[in-house]
């Protein structure tokens, strides 16, 4: 997603409906000790777009809690925070 890291499952293993950006640690489920990670899931829970955070990583779920137009959304923000921390 526009240079931000997204976890790919180890090859053999079943893909699911969960898509997660970050890298896999061992942090707690209110920050992800990345700071621009941290500033992507906040301007994104300002835009009502559903997320988790779990082990480091931003977590959407496309079963119930995502749709088309958070993965619309997600781009466009991802795309201004990056501008943002780069300036």
């Amino acid at each position: 997603v526009q240079g931000w890291p997204v976890l790919d499952p180890p090859a053999g293993q079943a893909r699911t409906h969960l898509v997660c950006l970050g890298t896999r640690g061992n942090g707690g489920a209110e920050a992800t000790g990345d700071p621009a990670l941290d500033r992507l899931a906040l301007a994104l829970a300002e835009r009502g777009v559903k997320l988790a955070i779990r082990r480091n990583l931003l977590r959407f779920g496309f079963h119930v809690y995502n749709d088309d137009s958070d993965v619309a959304t997600v781009l466009t923000v991802a795309q201004t925070v990056t501008k943002e921390l780069n300036r």
